[in-house]
């Protein structure tokens, strides 16, 4: 909440890139930095491609990460907003996966999976 007297700032607004996943797969298949990777799979979503446990996970990423970032900037951290936005059909994904790994696995692994429930509100 902001200090009495002290305007809330509103995030700025960002111009949004019209792409579709086709123009996504061409950006990553020009990237042979990306896509030579040994040991590591780079996969695109669409918000509504994704499981609930993966979302989760890049959901608490994306907390871990820019929350304070947020209330830093005036701006406050609104968790359902978020949420909805990520989940937005406009929304892509890309996402990394060791090899021999499961997707929940490689986020459990790294922590992040631990994190997604934290917070609810």
């Amino acid at each position: 909440m902001a200090a009495k007297g002290k305007k809330k700032k509103k995030a700025p607004s960002v111009p949004t890139m019209p792409a579709d996943a086709d123009e996504i797969h061409a950006w990553l298949a020009q990237r042979p930095e990306i896509q030579n990777t040994p040991g590591f799979v780079f996969k695109i979503f669409a918000a509504q491609e994704l499981t609930e446990e993966l979302f989760e996970a890049c959901y608490a990423l994306n907390e871990a990460n820019m929350k304070q970032m947020y209330i830093d900037a005036g701006w406050g951290w609104q968790r359902e907003d978020k949420r909805t936005e990520m989940k937005d059909p406009r929304m892509y994904y890309l996402t990394v996966f060791a090899e021999e790994e499961s997707s929940l696995e490689v986020v459990q692994n790294a922590g992040v999976g631990a994190e997604a429930g934290a917070g609810a509100g």
